[in-house]
Parts: C-alpha cells; sequence; structure tokens
C-alpha cells in the first residue's frame, strides 16, 4: 500500500513537472514574439500586446518555479519508493543497479536479483573493501555521496582467465544513514573520504587550460548560418506578407542562431588545475559533466595512450580517471603534487 502510494506521487509529479516545463517554453516563445511585433508593427494594438507581454512574462516565470519544483518534489517521492521496495525485502537491503539488490548479512555480502529465481552471489566481509566517495562536477567541496564496494571479479566472472586478468568490480550503493548504520552493525571499515569532513572554502586555483573542439564548432557555424538565414527570412517576410509568421520566424531563427554562436564560443574541453585538487570537462564525443578530483583521492597520476590519444591516468583507490592532456597541464600538475607522479617509461 505505501509502495503504491510514493509511485503514484512520483508519477504524478513527474508528469505535471514535464507540462509545466512545456508552457514556460511556450510563454517565452510568445514574449519573443510579442516583443517582436512591437518592433515590426506600428499600427499594432499596443495595450493588447503589452497584456500578453506581461502575461507571457508571468507565465515564464510561474511554470518555470512550478516545473523545477515539481521536478525535484519528483525525484525526493522516487528515493522515498527506492527506500519503502529495499526494506520490503529487509532492513539490511539496498539497490545495487536496476534488478539487484545488496543484502547485508552475518558473515557476508549477498547480491541477488529481485526476482527471486535468479543466481545469488555471496562475498565475504573479508573479501570486500567499501569506500565513501564524493562524485563532484565541479571544483567545490558539494557533490553526489554514494558508498562504493569493490569485489573481486573471482565472485563474479565465470571465466577463470577473467578471473585473474579483469579487475575487480565496482558496485555503487546510495549514500544515505540506514546504509552507515548496517555497515556499523557488521563491523565493515569503510574507506575514503568522510561525509562532511570538508571545510567550505573556495579553491585556490592554479592555472586553467582549454583547447576548442574543431567538430562541434564547425557544426556550430552551420547552425549559427542557418539561424541567420531563418531571422533575415522573417524580417523579409515581416514587411512583404505576413507580420505574426515573420515574427514567430524571426523568434526561432534567433534561437538557433544564439546556440550556434554559444556553442562556438564555449565548447571546449577545459582542465583547470587546483591547489586541492584538479578539474577537467571533456567535450569531446558525447556530452559529459565536468569531473572535479581532489589530490587527496588519487593515489598515482601518470600519463597513458588511450585511443591514439594521451590522456593524463589519475588513479585512486577506488578506481581510474582519464584527464584530456591538454599543453602545460603535465607540467602544471607536476608542480603542483610531484610526489603523485609516476615516471614515464
Amino acid at each position: 500500500m505505501e509502495e503504491n502510494q510514493w509511485r503514484r506521487k512520483q508519477r504524478v509529479c513527474y508528469l505535471f513537472s514535464w507540462v509545466f516545463i512545456a508552457l514556460c517554453i511556450a510563454c517565452v516563445i510568445g514574449l519573443i514574439v510579442c516583443i517582436v511585433l512591437f518592433g515590426l508593427k506600428k499600427d499594432a494594438n499596443n495595450y493588447l500586446l503589452l497584456a500578453i507581454t506581461l502575461g507571457a512574462s508571468a507565465g515564464t516565470a510561474a511554470f518555470a518555479l512550478a516545473g523545477v519544483g515539481l521536478s525535484k518534489l519528483s525525484l525526493i517521492y522516487a528515493a522515498r519508493l527506492r527506500d519503502v521496495k529495499e526494506r520490503s525485502v529487509s532492513e539490511e537491503s539496498f539497490f545495487a543497479g536496476e534488478n539487484t539488490l545488496a543484502t547485508f548479512q552475518k558473515e557476508g555480502l549477498l547480491l541477488h536479483s529481485t526476482e527471486k529465481e535468479k543466481t545469488k552471489v555471496f562475498v565475504p566481509f573479508n573479501e570486500l573493501r567499501v569506500f565513501s566517495v564524493c562524485t563532484r562536477a565541479r571544483a567545490r567541496e558539494k557533490g553526489e555521496w554514494s558508498i562504493v564496494l569493490e569485489i573481486p571479479m573471482r565472485f563474479l566472472a565465470k571465466d577463470k582467465k577473467a578471473q585473474k586478468e579483469l579487475p575487480p568490480a565496482l558496485i555503487e550503493l546510495e549514500h544515505k544513514p540506514r546504509l552507515l548504520a548496517v555497515l556499523n552493525k557488521f563491523h565493515v571499515s569503510v574507506l575514503g573520504e568522510a561525509r562532511g569532513e570538508g571545510e567550505k572554502q573556495p579553491f585556490t586555483l592554479v592555472k586553467k587550460f582549454s583547447r576548442p573542439v574543431a567538430k562541434k564548432r564547425k557544426r556550430a557555424l552551420i547552425l549559427a548560418a542557418l539561424g541567420a538565414i531563418l531571422f533575415g527570412g522573417g524580417i523579409a517576410l515581416s514587411f512583404t506578407l505576413s507580420v505574426p509568421f515573420g515574427a514567430i520566424l524571426i523568434t526561432f531563427g534567433f534561437f538557433i542562431a544564439a546556440r550556434g554562436c554559444a556553442s562556438f564560443l564555449f565548447e571546449k574541453t577545459k582542465v583547470a588545475v587546483f591547489r586541492e585538487g584538479i578539474y577537467w570537462n571533456k567535450k569531446e564525443g558525447a556530452p559529459a559533466r565536468g569531473t572535479f578530483l581532489k589530490w587527496s583521492e588519487v593515489r598515482r597520476i601518470y600519463v597513458r595512450e588511450e585511443k591514439e590519444e594521451r590522456v593524463l591516468a589519475l588513479d585512486c583507490d577506488y578506481g581510474a580517471y582519464d584527464c584530456p592532456l591538454l599543453a602545460g597541464v603535465m607540467e602544471c600538475v607536476t608542480q603542483t603534487v610531484p610526489e603523485l607522479m609516476e615516471k614515464e617509461k
């Protein structure tokens, strides 16, 4: 009953959040069209346009706030629904993926599917390492916390060769007080950074590096040119055939051109070295969020080849990261944290 209640609340909030976001976008488009009409049509009913403009402005703000608020509320309800599902199995159970549960028992960890007939994997506590990890998308203390389980591949892979050659598997669990209480109950040590131990002070920047992404710059120029054509066509249409349709075309042309110009200026691979850590945002390939690692998390740093490109590899106890090796980054990192650098062979 409780599970259905949270599921229903989560779905309703998620649905209405998208409805309000769509209404917000419609209001923004209407607002810009009204502004264009003000400038192009001198004999327009200014009082009517003013009323529509004010209404579109108020609607944009109201629908934006409602959409964002309901979206966040939907995430809260989703987390509560997930917790209810976990507790329905046991107080020591936590989701470790879409349909996989990690249940802590007296002597070890049991990985099992939500479907009863599926295979189960048992890992003794002495073969398990647990880390507290904060994933930071920006150079600041705030980030997304998680508990990472390191499990040797011999418990997961059937192939003996893979058991020896493959690195340990990393399984991420949601960082929550109930999980920490369970780990403490079974005397499982948690390695890594403790939540809330960092000082909330700005990090000290040493130097920034950037490199334009050639492929994305070409696409941005094409997009900007297309937007400019639509913008010019809208102006011509406004003075010849129809002001309203011309205004709509001008609006879409403006959006497309602005998007292309922004991509041309800001689509860059960036690396920033701080006294406390390193930040990067790799723009090649699929869009990816930024990553910030504290030097205290890094065990060693070295250069290696990755898909015909040299990258700066950063090894942590719970995994490894590849940072773009832009010109000057290697020298700056070496000067900042020489004790972590590994000499090239």
